[in-house]
């Protein structure tokens, strides 16, 4: 079978998560003798490695069985397929949680580094609250009114979102399905590697505080680093992002002593490294930092914002799932866990047993299933 993928980014597994789940999903189904290709839909052209595509003659080449976006917009793709003459089969993927109530209200509360600007506009959110709701959803739904009318299934990354999708989508819940995102490295970590962990703590992540809340990781560790049980500890952050240079700023004011901003690099020889990692984002549509700690032995700690999250950490088991905006219970968690060797490497232990459970070998069958699925039935 021929699969041709798109997302609106070049493929470069280094630069998101989409990205990485995409190039590891292309490859497990080329290992199964399938056809995979990519194109980069920036919405008003086509490229193949950089270089212009022109749609009817790829489609055209290519014989293409399925095509799978990996994410909702009226793209080249979108309106090529929408042409009544064409049956190919349309799978559309959402990779992050849909616009509810509550994710909606803690965007709205979310502070600004704009300054005085940015802090009136948090106010005028809160203060019209239901008509910024309102504007969410709206912007949502635009996302999907040039696709959904053609897609064969809306896929989602757990069956915990698909009743939110189905009320604001207004689809019927055949057309929608869940596959949860493979791991993002080949091998899952030999337990042996517990004996080389430093006393390290590991954020990967976008820096953008909208959703990712390093601003807040940054607080949780002023109170971390004024506990004597954090002697020797440090916290390491890659990634880059519009707010890097605010969170850079905000680590100086807050006089925080143990902190390192290593900006974006190959994260896997510091998951090799790192004893606990830490997510502090208001939702998510996975979490793949959480799967990524998880294979490399690593205890990962997440608030508890996002449905999927209880997919991948059982709370006390493989990791700590803490209340949304409890600061103090995470540097709890955090500081019980530095004291504590025992457990902290019996969580290790628990995190590299269920990751398995996100194996690639696991994940491909349920892919293939769903192309097979669309391709017989459309």
């Amino acid at each position: 079978m021929k699969v041709l993928f798109v997302f609106n980014n070049p493929l470069n597994a280094l630069a998101g998560g989409v990205e990485r789940v995409t190039v590891s999903v292309m490859r497990g189904l080329s290992e199964e003798g399938w056809e995979c290709f990519y194109l980069q839909d920036t919405g008003s052209a086509l490229l193949e490695n950089g270089f212009p595509v022109d749609v009817k003659k790829f489609f055209e080449e290519h014989a293409i069985d399925v095509v799978v976006q990996q994410l909702a917009y009226d793209g080249v793709i979108a309106r090529y397929l929408s042409q009544e003459n064409l049956k190919i089969p349309y799978v559309v993927a959402w990779h992050t949680a849909p616009p509810t109530w509550k994710k909606s209200w803690r965007v709205a509360c979310t502070p600004s580094f704009k300054g005085a600007v940015g802090e009136i506009k948090r106010l005028l959110r809160i203060s019209l609250f239901p008509l910024f709701y309102r504007k969410e959803v709206k912007r949502f739904l635009s996302r999907w009114n040039g696709v959904l009318p053609r897609v064969s299934r809306v896929l989602l990354l757990s069956k915990t979102f698909a009743p939110d999708f189905q009320k604001l989508l207004r689809i019927p819940s055949d057309r929608i399905c869940a596959i949860p995102n493979p791991l993002s490295f080949p091998e899952i970590a030999n337990p042996d590697i517990l004996q080389h962990k430093e006393k390290e703590v590991l954020i990967v992540s976008r820096m953008k505080d909208l959703q990712k809340r390093i601003s807040l990781a940054l607080k949780i560790w002023k109170r971390v680093e004024s506990d004597k049980r954090s002697e020797d500890w440090r916290l390491k952050i890659i990634g880059e992002g519009e707010d890097l240079q605010a969170y850079q700023k905000l680590a100086k004011k807050m006089n925080l002593q143990r902190v390192e901003f290593l900006g974006r690099q190959n994260p896997q020889p510091y998951y090799e490294k790192a004893s606990l990692a830490m997510m502090t984002s208001s939702f998510e549509g996975w979490g793949l930092t959480l799967t990524e700690s998880q294979q490399f032995g690593i205890v990962p700690l997440a608030f508890n914002s996002y449905a999927s999250a209880t997919d991948i950490i059982t709370d006390g088991e493989n990791g700590f799932l803490i209340p949304y905006g409890n600061l103090g219970q995470y540097s709890d968690c955090l500081l019980e866990l530095m004291a504590n060797e025992e457990k902290r490497c019996l969580m290790a232990k628990n995190a590299l047993a269920s990751a398995h459970r996100f194996e690639i070998q696991k994940i491909i069958p349920q892919w293939k299933k769903l192309l097979q699925d669309v391709a017989l039935k459309g």
